[in-house]
């Protein structure tokens, strides 16, 4: 099967905007798995391309409206900007899965005459090759882990009923200091409340580690490792604060 372009233009040839062919089976969202010399070269499961993937994801819209700058008609895309270059796309079939090998232009090809690399992307939703922010996900995943183990550590005293009165370590609110018994009672129970959210906070935090790499929304990356050390801990005080306002002061 070769490449299916209805104009007659080698690769980075500057053209004319093109008139507009449908192709359904280009539509949806395809993200990079390999950068290759030839279409030949590629293997599944085996990635020559050692570094970074420049182009991480690309979209096909209906009529010919693509992601950012992108245009493109039946075989062949460009980028809506300055001189318009042709990259010219096939889909293929490889052990049961598809794959679009997308001819990449560059200066190279364009001012040198060399023959075009290729993208290697599969069908799905965009996948993250922000290294540094996923590496933050990754280290606020472990962090979250180590804080919900030290809030665990933390609270075992209150639930025993270890920890007297005092004004640095408990639940400290004003209902707490009225007797020794109201102390014990909040403080025991925010001592449970604080372990059951830190288990919560850890398993969330597992998770995120486990699906760094998973096609998703960095920003939907970021929230779920910068959110459960705030949003956790926040929901044991506030469900604390509200038993404490039901329970009445010992009577005198």
């Amino acid at each position: 099967m070769g490449f299916n372009v209805q104009q007659n233009a080698a690769a980075g040839e500057t053209i004319p905007i093109p008139p507009f062919i449908d192709d359904p089976t280009v539509i949806g969202t395809w993200y990079s798995v390999d950068f290759v010399p030839s279409i030949d070269e590629f293997t599944p499961g085996h990635q020559k391309w050692n570094g970074d993937l420049y182009l991480a994801d690309i979209t096909f819209n209906p009529d010919g409206i693509g992601s950012g700058l992108l245009r493109w008609s039946k075989g062949c895309l460009w980028w809506d900007n300055g001189d318009k270059h042709l990259c010219k796309y096939e889909i293929r079939e490889v052990n049961g899965k598809e794959y679009m090998f997308l001819e990449w232009v560059n200066g190279d090809v364009i001012y040198r005459g060399a023959k075009p690399s290729y993208y290697v992307l599969v069908r799905g939703a965009a996948k993250n090759t922000d290294t540094p922010s996923l590496s933050l996900v990754l280290v606020c995943g472990f962090v979250n882990i180590w804080m919900g183990l030290l809030f665990i550590a933390i609270s075992l005293p209150l639930i025993l009923r270890m920890i007297p009165m005092n004004g640095l370590y408990g639940f400290r609110i004003p209902k707490a200091f009225i007797s020794a018994e109201l102390w014990y009672d909040i403080n025991a129970y925010g001592g449970k409340q604080m372990i059951l959210w830190s288990f919560i906070m850890i398993a969330v935090s597992i998770a995120g580690i486990f699906l760094v790499n998973a096609p998703a929304s960095l920003m939907a990356l970021l929230a779920a490792s910068v959110g459960p050390p705030v949003i956790f801990p926040t929901i044991a005080v506030v469900v604390t604060l509200v038993y404490a306002a039901r329970l009445q002061p010992p009577e005198k």
